[in-house]
């Protein structure tokens, strides 16, 4: 075997060796291997070599969606310690007679990487994946420092199955794990269990969980959930909501990848509100806009003039293109809902979002409310919100880890301080 793919000399010191030595070598003891050698791989598979214009793109996506924000949240000593002291790369996918390899750990210090040559940055999916098989395949080797909680291994002890390759993702999904293949053993699916909430991120997986049909699977992602995060918060001293915070922003601003951001999901239908209220300790810890609060607090006062309470403000996605702007106000000592109609466009590419007034949809209940109102409304809330386009993102960034991606909002285009945001919730 092999025999297409003879061993290729290290007989060069390129500028990609230099930048591969300044970037990783020296920083982290940690070496690259892209040219060509049977040695680092199984010896029964014909693997292709990668093409070396891919070497440098891919390990700058190491660095940025691996290596820094590790750094970031556990220190350069612990990734001096902990990084793969080598990474092999390869161009094709590693085929046994079963299953295809993206990746594999060998030993705690090994890290080889398959199927590169169809790698660019640009392909978000692409990318996606990579760090999806980096991260997990790291997890493994964390799992060699601190073993894996005792607790986890219970959670699915029943589940596991050899004939995992007969199974579908979604079967597997309602059984409490990521895919089919996390379905083997304890170890692929605690590796996986980082993998995906990581690399994809917390709204895919909070719709991973929406979309259970079986209660079981969503309870046991749930547990295998929280028993990741106590490891990695109480066994590695590592925030786990902060990695992954830092993953996701990498994954948004520098690949721009559309499926990691808040637009995204709102036209997926995983976020039905946005619920703001200015009153909240939130908006002193994380900040607010004068802008806004001051349009807020005009038509508070104006609600006060006819002897109500404004509570707080609700967007409601009825759906990816209409919502409803929800006033919840108090009569009284009584609760009630105000409700005006928008229609509603948000680009998952750019963020850009519009929110246009139409007709109102109804007249009784919470739509007579809103005519009690109109007037102040109209000139607060409606003129604010139709007086341009917004971006939509996850905001405020200056809030901790641990609300990222529960909270979010729309900045004004072209003015940084005049934004708005809440709270999210799945349901109306």
């Amino acid at each position: 075997m092999n025999d297409l793919n003879p061993d290729v000399p290290y007989n060069a010191n390129t500028e990609l060796d230099q930048w591969l030595k300044a970037n990783l070598l020296d920083v982290y003891n940690s070496e690259v291997i892209y040219r060509y050698s049977r040695y680092h791989h199984e010896y029964d598979r014909n693997i292709t070599p990668i093409d070396v214009d891919r070497v440098q793109p891919f390990m700058e996506t190491v660095i940025g969606g691996f290596a820094n924000p590790y750094v970031a949240v556990a220190g350069m000593p612990f990734m001096k310690v902990n990084m793969p002291k080598q990474w092999v790369l390869y161009g094709s996918s590693s085929y046994s007679s079963t299953t295809v390899y993206w990746g594999s750990a060998v030993g705690g210090v090994r890290v080889n990487i398959f199927d590169l040559n169809n790698f660019s940055k640009s392909n978000t999916s692409l990318v996606r994946d990579k760090l999806g098989t980096i991260h997990h395949e790291f997890t493994h080797i964390l799992n060699q420092r601190v073993i894996i909680p005792a607790e986890f291994r219970e959670i699915s002890k029943s589940e596991y199955t050899g004939d995992w390759q007969n199974m579908t993702d979604a079967q597997a999904q309602n059984l409490g794990f990521m895919r089919a293949y996390s379905a083997q053993n304890p170890m692929e699916d605690f590796a996986d269990m980082v993998k995906y909430p990581v690399v994809w991120g917390p709204s895919w997986f909070e719709n991973l969980i929406r979309t259970r049909t079986s209660a079981a699977g969503a309870a046991a992602l749930r547990a295998k959930e929280q028993s990741v995060l106590q490891y990695f918060n109480s066994g590695l001293q590592i925030d786990f909501r902060e990695l992954q915070k830092k993953v996701q922003l990498y994954l948004k601003d520098t690949i721009k990848d559309p499926e990691v951001t808040f637009p995204y999901w709102i036209n997926q239908g995983l976020y039905r509100t946005v619920t703001i209220a200015p009153d909240d300790q939130m908006y002193q810890d994380y900040g607010s806009s004068d802008v806004f609060n001051t349009v807020y607090n005009n038509m508070k006062t104006y609600m006060a003039g006819l002897g109500r309470t404004l509570l707080n403000m609700q967007l409601r996605f009825n759906t990816p293109n209409s919502l409803t702007v929800r006033l919840n106000y108090l009569s009284g000592t009584s609760a009630f809902a105000a409700d005006y109609d928008f229609a509603f466009a948000t680009n998952a590419n750019t963020g850009i979002t519009t929110f246009t007034k139409v007709a109102q949809s109804g007249t009784t209940g919470s739509y007579s409310n809103a005519q009690i109102f109109v007037s102040g409304f109209e000139t607060t809330i409606q003129a604010y919100l139709t007086s341009g386009t917004f971006i939509a993102d996850w905001i405020p960034l200056s809030a901790p880890a641990s609300v990222y991606a529960k909270i979010a909002g729309f900045t004004k285009s072209g003015e940084p301080g005049n934004y708005f945001y809440g709270t999210l919730g799945q349901t109306l």
